[in-house]
């Protein structure tokens, strides 16, 4: 009986285990049910964690670059406008007051330039006052990109068009700093496209872990549920056998009596 017992109490166990494999979705529910496994799927775990984290990042990363290009791309357009009206105070024909009405335009612009300057921020920081440096993790690792900007007031000082000569000097000192916010936005860009790239090396190698990890966690549906059906059909034997045996050993009891 004791033997028999002992063999129905396996069984239950079994079903209740094949049942919490099957509502969970998870061949592992704890860390007893496979050591290895577990302990392995733990570090595909702490993988895809990081690897999420640092996709994260970049999306982060890609937000302040935008935000950076999107501000140098509006002080460029300040500065073609200045380079516009040097190169119109630049025309011999011009008498001092005409050169006066442009300079009062040159220096609005210089405000209007000052004050991207100085009100550009991403995250409450800003980013174009010297100060501001970020470090952008590129891959599941220590790896990162750095991203340093310069302040932007200084890119260029005080436009004089009040004379000719003036006015061309002033076309040369924009034509120099038009090329730097242009190098500026081309490195801006190549980073982009670095962080995007590097964003799909993180969504591919995050599928192979979620793979690898869901090979040794997840449960297998079809075996699980086979398994489920002859486990309640020794169940149901085992149960028959242990009340037929019951009947037997009372039968004999009532003939000897």
């Amino acid at each position: 009986m004791t033997i028999q017992a002992n063999a129905i109490n396996t069984t239950h166990q079994k079903a209740q285990e094949l049942i919490a494999r099957l509502t969970s979705g998870s061949r592992i529910n704890k860390a007893s049910d496979d050591i290895a496994g577990f302990a392995i799927a733990q570090r595909q775990t702490s993988q895809i964690n990081g690897l999420y984290q640092a996709t994260k990042n970049l999306g982060d990363g890609i937000s302040l670059v935008q935000t950076a290009d999107s501000a140098l791309e509006h002080g460029s357009s300040v500065l073609q406008r200045k380079r516009e009206l040097a190169v119109q105070a630049n025309n011999g024909i011009l008498n001092s007051n005409d050169r006066a009405n442009i300079q009062k335009e040159v220096d609005q612009l210089k405000s209007e330039f000052d004050s991207i300057a100085e009100n550009t921020q991403f995250n409450n920081q800003k980013i174009f006052d010297g100060s501001f440096s970020a470090n952008i993790q590129v891959g599941n690792s220590e790896d990162g990109v750095k991203i340093q900007l310069s302040d932007l007031s200084e890119l260029i000082g005080d436009i004089d068009v009040t004379t000719a000569d003036n006015a061309e000097t002033s076309v040369q000192s924009l034509d120099t700093a038009l090329q730097d916010i242009s190098d500026t936005r081309s490195d801006l860009g190549a980073t982009q496209n670095r962080f995007e790239s590097a964003i799909n090396e993180l969504h591919n190698a995050s599928v192979r872990h979620n793979q690898s990890k869901s090979a040794i966690f997840d449960t297998d549906f079809a075996a699980d549920l086979s398994e489920n059906e002859q486990n309640k059909i020794l169940s149901q034997v085992q149960i028959a056998m242990m009340k037929k045996n019951d009947h037997n050993k009372t039968f004999l009891m009532e003939l000897f009596n």
